[in-house]
């Protein structure tokens, strides 16, 4: 999304008005994106922070941030080490509360000779729903959606279907209504089941690659890269998961609500131009055209100065400029 200033009078973008309109429209490449399926609890984009851009269900980088090169954009570097993301337990989260959930993200893993978490809802002494690579056999996907009920309720591909140190996309539904779970890998599915009805465990504090000491067999790590991990509360069709894969790289469109506003206010002999500090995939851009051709909108180098909750950049009030703000 980008949002676009229009000044009332062209010439003169700062007296015109303390206060001006802000205008969305789309990025000319938003059609390649994949359109966001309903329904998202939560999304990790992972692009230099560990925000859900889908809600409030922020994660916490442990044992040392990291991010590479992911699938779309950034993504979540992890060295086996132990470090991860945690993300603390809320409602939103719970989604095995809905009649259906499903999970799914970019894995680029970098070994598979053992089994390690690309995704938990972890606890002391007992398991949540649980999401990994090389379950019983190497190079597997592996699902358990452990239940309220205190019991598993699992599947597992077949070995040897995934590949170290390339990007593939993984997924695992369940359908609460047939009592079917399915695991898909690069938009197929190569495992399904028929488990029943039962409500998985999804309550507790929630892990991007890591299993947590105090959990059975805990701590164990994953090592390679996490991305656009996201969460949501009923079971996508295989077209849906086909077309986030298909999207590749160009990834899902961005949520387009509820969109930033950009606002513009003359201070003594400067301009302040803020948005709402929650908005932190943007940044602001100028240009001396309001619908300049590609390339002449500029990053205003000033760094935003977080104030009542919003990011606030004070510029001379000398400057006539357009501005935008904008989400890569």
């Amino acid at each position: 999304m980008i949002c676009l200033l229009k000044p009332r009078n062209s010439l003169r973008l700062i007296l015109a008005a303390s206060l001006l309109p802000c205008l969305l429209r789309a990025d000319a490449d938003a059609a390649e994106c994949s359109p966001d399926p309903s329904n998202i609890a939560a999304w990790w984009p992972a692009n230099g922070n560990a925000s859900d851009i889908a809600g409030t269900n922020n994660g916490i980088f442990q044992n040392g941030e990291a991010y590479d090169t992911g699938e779309v954009a950034q993504a979540f570097s992890l060295d086996g080490s132990g470090n991860n993301i945690l993300v603390p337990a809320s409602p939103t989260l719970d989604i095995g509360q809905s009649n259906g959930m499903t999970i799914e993200a970019w894995i680029n893993p970098a070994d598979l000779a053992s089994g390690a978490p690309i995704l938990e809802w972890a606890l002391n002494g007992t398991y949540g729903t649980h999401f990994w690579i090389s379950g019983s056999s190497a190079g597997s996907l592996y699902a358990n959606l452990f239940g309220t009920d205190n019991l598993s309720h699992s599947l597992e591909s077949a070995a040897g279907i995934l590949t170290a140190n390339v990007f593939q996309h993984v997924a695992l539904t369940y359908d609460k209504t047939t009592g079917i779970a399915r695991l898909f890998l690069n938009g197929g599915v190569v495992k399904q089941s028929t488990l029943g009805v039962f409500t998985p465990r999804t309550s507790s504090n929630f892990y991007i690659g890591y299993r947590p000491d105090g959990s059975p067999f805990g701590p164990i790590p994953f090592t390679g890269l996490i991305d656009e991990v996201t969460l949501y509360s009923r079971a996508l069709s295989t077209n849906e998961l086909q077309a986030i894969y298909n999207a590749g790289a160009s990834g899902k469109c961005a949520l387009p609500s509820p969109p930033p506003s950009l606002r513009i206010a003359r201070n003594g002999t400067n301009i302040s131009l803020a948005w709402p500090s929650s908005a932190t995939n943007f940044g602001l851009q100028m240009a001396d055209a309001a619908l300049p051709p590609v390339g002449t909108w500029t990053n205003v180098s000033v760094t935003p100065v977080l104030t009542n909750n919003e990011s606030v950049v004070t510029l001379p009030l000398g400057i006539t400029k357009f501005f935008r703000l904008y989400h890569p």
